[in-house]
């Protein structure tokens, strides 16, 4: 497997470094949304970055602009995802909430479902941080073999 180039968002604050994974160049841009893509295919696929904090955060403050992210990946990309560094189960468990948010996890379950269908979003729970960043580094890397596929086949 050839080497692939992962654009990181300049703006990333807590970025996966994919060190892990030997087949990933990762280079800093700006990127019009989202937080990762192929370098060169922006277009294909982008993947969005949550922790719970900043779930609960776009679910309360953040929702209007979040909203208009998703609105710019479903216009912009063709495999728009969102990796949740927690699980479906940390959304209910009080302990494993920001202190502040008064948002009941209902109303996440039901906005990550809404956001899933009318913005065509896949929507990961990837339990934690380290299981994030290897899903990410999968879906990267399994984009860009079928990329390559289907221009061989041209």
């Amino acid at each position: 497997m050839n080497k692939i180039t992962v654009i990181v968002d300049t703006r990333e604050q807590q970025p996966y470094s994919f060190r892990n994974e030997k087949h990933i160049r990762v280079v800093k841009e700006k990127l019009a949304a989202g937080d990762y893509a192929l370098k060169d295919h922006t277009d294909k696929i982008i993947i969005e970055r949550k922790t719970l904090t900043d779930l609960f955060g776009i679910i309360g403050n953040g929702r209007e602009r979040f909203k208009r992210e998703l609105q710019h990946l479903k216009d912009n990309c063709e495999f728009p995802i969102l990796i949740i560094e927690g699980s479906v189960s940390d959304i209910f468990d009080e302990h494993a909430l920001p202190y502040w948010s008064k948002i009941h996890p209902n109303a996440v379950i039901g906005s990550l479902i809404s956001w899933s269908i009318k913005f065509g979003v896949n929507i990961i729970f990837a339990g934690n941080r380290t299981k994030g960043e290897l899903i990410a580094a999968k879906y990267l890397m399994k984009m860009n073999e079928i990329i390559n596929e289907k221009e061989s086949i041209k």
